[in-house]
């Protein structure tokens, strides 16, 4: 696999070709290329992937090292730097450079998260909380720090940059220069950011509009957001909701398992359902939807979610949760909260101890708070306060029956478990009923029992994806080929269906009409929505040591054979089979067969797109021209039963001489087929590259059997009549006329007579027509005369 950082130009053994440095295969005829330097495979240090960028910059430092002595100023720009990093390094941040007193930091690289415009702005109100703090360290010199910061998510490039004496990681590209522009907008001791970014978060935080702004060296304005705070976590379930809910499908089991656990909770039999699904399946979607179909019910509803940024600090989705469900207010003063709550407690039943033990979880900046369940308690408080937890949520049942739900259980605190733990053992005798939802990586310890149901949510079947998509458009009906687009994209998994149609919605693609989309234009590959990439790039950066094979199996395609992923790749038997082993265990690739003859196919093809359009473009042009040789070389069934792919394979390689004549095999075996229209579409693919290719008669003579065999392929499409038609046999008439070939001037000479005379211009007509029988004259043919004669005397007659 192509390595970027190989110092010397390598010769191919096989072609001589010089290679320039960094190639791993040849970049003419597609050998491998090893080296002692390379001895196989090095992965690829430069990438091409969305990230976010933060540009925090410190506010007056100009008079600041007017005022202060260079040695105290170097002391404070170091506390500031530390002050900083501490909040980035919090969220899984990284500070790609130290600007003097400028800060430009990376969510999303070297690793990526499905949130990392969240952790952006999370860690940004981190920075703001520790320049308070640092601020009162610094009131007895008489120094106040503020800084600016500035956030936007774009595409970038990012990788090795620099000289021998000093490498560093840099993302180039217009989102950082955009990320610097936004911060000199904010103000001090503020964050703005992009409404790109805005779009990705807009639920989870609490903003400011600023309107469009002109930005320095970018074309168009900016719609530019200040953050004001993080929206409070929810108690009930109902104000988790997102706005504007996508109605729900295929989901009537599940619905209806649901409705049946919970009629049995009401009725005092304590019921627990393990919802458990991969990321978008609609777990979430689900519950709203069974909340939704309680509304005339009497019962409490509460929900709380854990987080991976929480998941060291013990019962933190509890407590959030009944911080909210009493209403006690972030700002209200300490005093005036803890009689709040231990007022509310005491309604409960719950003892002292017991209270005192709930208000160190409920108030964590007391000085009383428990820093960590897990690892600072005895187990004997920590069964103090399990209890006194499950006597609150059996007051609150005995109330009105109660619905819990626990989301996403993979990221839970182990003292949420073992709180769990204990519910599931005595929920039996409440009216209460327990929903804990979690992904496929996290293998609940719970056995399944009587009162204790597994659900698995699955993508949707095909018309519950077509029904998701048409409901996504109003009620319209999307062209045929969109909607194909679309279902093969998303592979039934609802938010993909949801993102991927909103994003084709407003992207201009489509013109709307009153009942119905039409295309605007030729329908382009879909790309991934910006909604979708960080989610979908962080399941490729959990398995960085395999992202090689991974991404050059996204090369080959949806779906590729053990055999060639072998060779295209030259490795070892079993590390190829280790790693692809890693892949299916991860839930990247399905596999069908056995060794030999074993097949893998990427379980979405999101994440195919994802980890192809990752590669430069360079490197993925030395995969697409290794693949196609490979195919030549080793596969000489597909170049008879699928020319189109080597086609495909040298076309993405920029190896257009080679490409062509596979356009043209592809074409004639659609023809053969009765498939003109494909045919069609391989031959305009096959003239598209052999008007870049330099004029020469070769290019030309292969111009020449394109446009005959197009020529013939619109007639049976559209009929002699066709502009097109006239278009093709003209330029074939012109093409034959240059090279001088009378075989090749018949066909067009007879094709461009027939359009004459369909469209009634019946002496150009005869003109032609009597050159193409002089020329069947020669060649004695019979077919041919008597072709000649029909067209020549049908002229004639008119």
């Amino acid at each position: 696999m192509p390595n970027n950082e190989t110092a010397v130009p390598q010769t191919c053994p096989q072609c001589g070709f010089v290679n320039p440095e960094g190639f791993n295969f040849c970049g003419k005829c597609g050998a491998a290329l090893v080296t002692a330097e390379n001895p196989g495979r090095v992965s690829v240090k430069a990438e091409r992937r969305q990230i976010t960028v933060m540009f925090c910059d410190l506010v007056g430092s100009t008079d600041l090292s007017a005022r202060l002595d260079p040695e105290d100023l170097r002391e404070l720009v170091r506390d500031y730097q530390e002050a900083c990093e501490k909040a980035i390094i919090a969220f899984d941040g990284h500070v790609a450079q130290y600007l003097g007193d400028g800060l430009l930091v990376y969510f999303g690289f070297p690793r990526a998260h499905e949130n990392d415009a969240q952790r952006a702005v999370r860690a940004g109100l981190g920075i703001l909380e520790e320049m308070s703090r640092l601020n009162e360290n610094l009131a007895s010199r008489n120094v106040q720090l503020a800084v600016r910061i500035g956030i936007h998510t774009g595409l970038v490039v990012v990788g090795e940059m620099g000289g021998r004496t000093r490498l560093e990681h840099l993302a180039l590209g217009q989102t950082p220069n955009l990320a610097a522009r936004l911060q000199g907008l904010a103000q001090p001791n503020a964050i703005v950011l992009s409404g790109t970014t805005h779009k990705l978060i807009q639920n989870d935080f609490e903003f400011a509009t600023l309107g469009a702004q002109t930005l320095k060296g970018v074309a168009q304005p900016v719609e530019v957001y200040q953050v004001l705070r993080a929206r409070a976590p929810q108690a009930g379930f109902e104000k988790l909701a997102v706005p504007d809910l996508t109605p729900l499908f295929g989901r009537e089991r599940e619905l209806a398992q649901l409705t049946e656990c919970w009629q049995r909770a009401a009725a005092a039999s304590g019921q627990v359902i393990l919802l458990g699904g991969e990321a978008g399946v609609g777990k979430s979607r689900l519950q709203q939807a069974f909340n939704a179909s309680l509304s005339g019910e009497p019962h409490l509803a509460l929900a709380c979610r854990c987080s991976p940024y929480e998941s060291n600090r013990a019962l933190h989705p509890i407590f959030d949760m009944l911080e909210q469900f009493f209403a006690v207010k972030r700002d209200t003063a300490h005093d005036q909260k803890t009689r709040a709550l231990q007022s509310a407690l005491a309604t409960h039943g719950l003892g002292p101890d017991e209270i005192r033990l709930l208000l160190q979880g409920l108030l964590p900046d007391s000085p009383e708070a428990f820093d960590n369940l897990s690892y600072g308690s005895t187990q004997v408080q920590k069964q103090k306060i399990y209890r006194a937890l499950l006597r609150l949520l059996q007051s609150l049942a005995s109330r009105q029956p109660l619905i819990l739900t626990v989301e996403d259980l993979h990221w839970a605190d182990s003292a949420t478990l073992e709180l769990c733990h204990l519910l599931i053992d005595e929920i039996k005798t409440l009216p209460l009923l327990a929903v804990f939802t979690f992904r496929p990586a996290f293998i609940p310890p719970w056995p399944e029992r009587e009162h204790i149901l597994k659900i698995m949510l699955l993508p949707l079947p095909a018309h519950e994806t077509e029904a998701m998509i048409h409901a996504l458009a109003g009620g319209k009906t999307l062209p045929r080929e969109m909607l194909r687009q679309l279902a093969l994209k998303t592979d039934g998994v609802p938010l993909f269906i949801e993102e991927l149609t909103k994003m084709v919605l407003e992207t201009g693609l489509l013109i709307e009409h009153e009942n119905h989309f039409a295309l605007a234009g030729p329908l382009p590959a879909l790309a991934i929505p910006t909604t979708l990439h960080d989610s979908l790039m962080a399941r490729l950066d959990r398995l960085a040591t395999v992202k090689d094979v991974v991404q050059l199996g996204a090369v080959i395609g949806r779906e590729f054979s053990y055999e060639l992923m072998h060779l295209v790749a030259q490795i070892d038997h079993a590390t190829l089979q280790n790693e692809l082993a890693r892949l299916v265990e991860a839930g990247l690739l399905y596999e069908e067969g056995a060794l030999p003859g074993k097949k893998f196919v990427f379980k979405h093809a999101l994440i195919r797109d994802t980890a192809y359009e990752a590669l430069l473009k360079s490197t993925r042009q030395l995969y697409h021209m290794r693949i196609a040789q490979v195919l030549v070389d080793h596969f000489p069934r597909v170049i008879e039963a699928k020319p189109e792919l080597i086609a495909y394979h040298y076309t993405e390689a920029k190896v257009f001489e080679q490409a062509a004549p596979f356009w043209h095999q592809a074409a004639q075996r659609a023809s053969r087929r009765s498939a003109p229209d494909e045919a069609i579409a391989y031959l305009n693919k096959g003239l598209a590259l052999l008007q870049t290719l330099p004029a020469m008669p070769a290019t030309t003579r292969l111009e020449l059997d394109f446009l005959i065999a197009l020529g013939s392929a619109l007639v049976v499409t559209k009929g002699y009549a066709a502009a097109q038609v006239e278009l093709t046999y003209a330029r074939a008439l012109a093409c034959a006329t240059q090279l001088g070939e009378h075989p090749h001037l018949y066909p067009a000479l007879l094709g461009l007579s027939t359009y004459l005379l369909i469209r009634g211009d019946f002496a150009q007509a005869h003109k032609l027509a009597e050159q193409a029988l002089k020329l069947a004259e020669q060649e004695q043919d019979p077919a041919v005369l008597v072709e000649a004669h029909y067209v020549l005397g049908t002229a004639i007659f008119h």
